[in-house]
């Protein structure tokens, strides 16, 4: 698996050995096995340098932490 990210856009990558399903005959499948691909457009208010990716177990898990200046802070009166 891949991702990057390119002009405020994550994009995910994953390719599929299929050397690993051969001989397999397929009884059924909900979905189809492939290599995917799939792109998300960000905000400004995502700080791009500490973006994560993590797959454990076929999950992917993305976390676009938000960047300071978009967080919500106090302003004392004085």
């Amino acid at each position: 698996m891949e991702a990057s990210v390119e002009d405020d856009v994550v994009t995910i990558e994953g390719r599929i050995d299929f050397s690993k399903y051969e001989g397999m005959r397929r009884v059924y499948t909900e979905y189809n096995v492939g290599h995917f691909a799939r792109s998300f457009q960000m905000s400004n208010k995502v700080d791009q340098s500490k973006i994560s990716v993590q797959m454990k177990d076929g999950v992917v898990t993305i976390v676009l932490p938000k960047a300071e200046q978009a967080k919500p802070r106090k302003i004392q009166v004085s």
